[in-house]
């Protein structure tokens, strides 16, 4: 019998990295990532809204003309002055230039004002998705 420690470097020694190898998606599972993941196409495939709030389009106060939920289609594209109220993950309207999130926003019957916070939070085509060395457990895709 061999003392741990001898066996604990010889395990050590015995190891190395694993060379790269393409795989598909399901043999990728529980491996760790050799190069990083680059999206084939934007995700999600429409700007979405990433938070509760309203979509809006220009400088406030803005008048309120519509609501959209995750999965509904948007109502037509906003013009300045004009707002959609956005639930997380609905697509916003063509125009969206911000979105004013529940807790910043003061509403008096069919106007909203308040702070936005800039629009584009989507990761676009070719973009990034998991850079190398990230893990890939089941469950990530």
């Amino acid at each position: 019998m061999i003392e741990w420690e001898r066996a604990r470097q010889l395990a050590f020694d015995a190891g190395g990295p694993v060379a790269a190898q393409r795989v598909g998606l399901a043999a990728a599972l529980g491996g760790t990532l050799a190069e990083p993941l680059v999206a084939a196409v934007a995700v999600p495939g429409h700007d979405s809204a990433a938070m509760d709030g309203y979509a809006v389009a220009g400088a406030g106060p803005w008048l309120v003309t519509g609501r959209v939920l995750a999965g509904q289609r948007p109502p037509a594209a906003l013009t300045a002055g004009t707002a959609v109220e956005v639930a997380t993950g609905a697509a916003v309207p063509t125009g969206t230039e911000a979105v004013l999130t529940y807790e910043r926003a003061r509403r008096d019957g069919d106007t909203v004002t308040g702070q936005t916070t800039p629009a584009g939070t989507s990761a676009g085509a070719a973009r990034c998705a998991r850079p190398a060395t990230s893990s890939s457990p089941p469950g990530l895709w």
